[in-house]
């Protein structure tokens, strides 16, 4: 088989995924799951630097291969003996049967595990990595073999997939690894940085991105508000802005918080079992759980439709945002100034008045209707009741009279 190098990615594509330290397959087991160390490796000569330098020492490397290139596996050996690095090669040297499809795999086309000695075809392997790699589920990306707990290294999987594919694993990977991180943020500059770091004081809520400079809140992600509270700076954001509280009020009504990583979610049709696309986390849409099979069988959740008491709470949503809009009409103005704290906060009053009114109203109506929805039920129970008697006499009747023929 093939191996794939990333030699001929440019050097912006490279810098995607080379942020952080990657599983190159030597790294030590204990690396390979606490990656955020005090030191990072190198993804491409696999030394070990400090945190604090490792992205300009990444960026050296990826100049030296613009300028000289040579192949991965020649970078790799300064981190494995030279015998471990001549050795390792997955191609299997004998026939066998492949386990998933039974087809016999001559000397050459197949794939052996160094770890494990489990071996498969190409196209199996391929074929299986790449349904768990689109559906970003890269954390299952191991030996097909049930029994087998061996995961595969990223030396791995760059013989069996395709570079694009190879791409995506390892943003997935990162992603993954970041998300799972409590002390991890992206940096949610507006115009798209990308990049994601740790914070280093744990009581501080201010979090200043080195590649951009931009500044905001570990907590709400917001732009950094200072002293004011999160929910404070999200009031005054919301009120500066006719077009903010719009789209806040829509989003709240149409979509969910994903339970892991936060991110907004709007369904569109299908069953509530959702993945989310930032962080591919599984979950209930009605409860947010996490998804585990057999939830719908154990849990009052259904697996399709909603329950009428959210069929509700949407249709009072609406009407709230329609009586709420004609009150918005803020215009943007100095987070510091007193007067229009005051302004905003007679506003704020005036629409809160509405609300409770409008509520009232909604709570009657709604009572009003299921009034009417009970009698009219109760009225039609009754009628299928009494044709149900009238059906039962008239069976009873006819049997009767068969019986005594």
């Amino acid at each position: 088989m093939k191996r794939i190098s990333l030699i001929d990615q440019s050097s912006s594509d490279l810098k995607r995924y080379v942020k952080f330290k990657m599983d190159p397959g030597q790294a030590p087991r204990e690396e390979e799951i606490n990656f955020m160390d005090d030191t990072s490796q190198c993804p491409i000569c696999f030394g070990k630097f400090p945190n604090s330098e490792i992205l300009q020492h990444v960026d050296s490397c990826l100049e030296s291969l613009e300028d000289n290139p040579q192949p991965l596996e020649m970078q790799n050996t300064n981190s494995v003996t030279p015998s471990k690095a001549d050795q390792y090669d997955p191609v299997n040297k004998t026939s066998f049967r492949c386990p998933i499809c039974y087809e016999e795999i001559p000397k050459g086309s197949g794939y052996i595990y160094q770890q494990c000695g489990h071996q498969y075809c190409g196209d199996c392997l391929n074929g299986y990595y790449t349904e768990l790699i689109t559906n970003g589920k890269v954390n299952e990306v191991k030996c097909p073999d049930p029994s087998c707990l061996i995961e595969c290294t990223y030396e791995d999987i760059q013989f069996i997939v395709s570079q694009e594919l190879l791409l995506k694993y390892v943003e997935f990977k990162r992603n993954a690894m970041v998300n799972a991180d409590p002390e991890m943020r992206w940096c949610s500059n507006p115009a798209g940085c990308g990049n994601a770091f740790k914070r280093t004081d744990p009581t501080s809520l201010k979090m200043v991105c080195g590649q951009c400079n931009y500044q905001f809140c570990f907590d709400c992600k917001e732009e950094f508000h200072g002293t004011k509270s999160c929910e404070e700076f999200r009031v005054w954001k919301l009120a500066s802005s006719r077009v903010d509280i719009r789209f806040y009020l829509w989003q709240k009504l149409n979509t969910k918080p994903c339970p892991s990583c936060k991110a907004p979610i709007q369904k569109h049709g299908g069953c509530n079992h959702m993945v989310c696309e930032s962080c591919k986390f599984e979950f209930c849409w009605q409860c947010l759980k996490e998804y585990e099979s057999g939830h719908y069988e154990d849990s009052w959740c259904t697996q399709y439709g909603k329950s009428a008491g959210l069929v509700y709470a949407k249709a009072i949503g609406l009407t709230l945002l329609s009586t709420a809009l004609p009150f918005i009409n803020f215009d943007s103005s100095s987070w510091d100034s007193s007067s229009d704290d005051e302004t905003l906060g007679e506003r704020l009053g005036e629409v809160g008045e509405a609300l409770g009114e409008k509520m009232t109203s909604v709570k009657e109506e709604m009572g009003e209707k299921l009034t009417e929805v009970k009698e009219e039920m109760g009225e039609k129970i009754s009628v299928v009741k009494e044709d149900l008697s009238e059906k039962i006499e008239e069976t009873m009747v006819r049997i009767k009279s068969l019986w005594q023929k």
